[in-house]
């Protein structure tokens, strides 16, 4: 099991804004019978301008899959988002060891 952690940087005054929007294309995906677990992070303490979200795959390769085939059910999705967004993204991949 893999987990995809990606790290955004929201505008101030935007947060609930871009996680509504990332709500609905995560959900527009589950919708089609896609398997996709997931979590959106928000911080408590530190940087509030800070929004992380996991996604867990099987492995590499259904992770690569993914992304190479989704598209978005709203066509300005990608255009809002980034206008969401500022800074760059930060993009890791996990193996996951274990879960409780």
């Amino acid at each position: 099991m893999i987990v995809d952690r990606r790290t955004y940087n929201i505008k101030l005054g935007h947060m609930q804004e871009a996680i509504e929007l990332l709500k609905f294309e995560i959900n527009a995906v589950i919708e089609q019978g896609i398997s996709l677990p997931y979590r959106i992070h928000i911080s408590r303490f530190g940087r509030f301008d800070q929004l992380a979200t996991e996604y867990e795959f099987e492995n590499l390769a259904a992770q690569e899959k993914f992304w190479t085939e989704w598209q978005p059910k709203n066509p300005e999705f990608i255009d809002k988002w980034f206008g969401l967004m500022q800074g760059e993204i930060q993009m890791e991949i996990w193996d996951l060891v274990e879960s409780g």
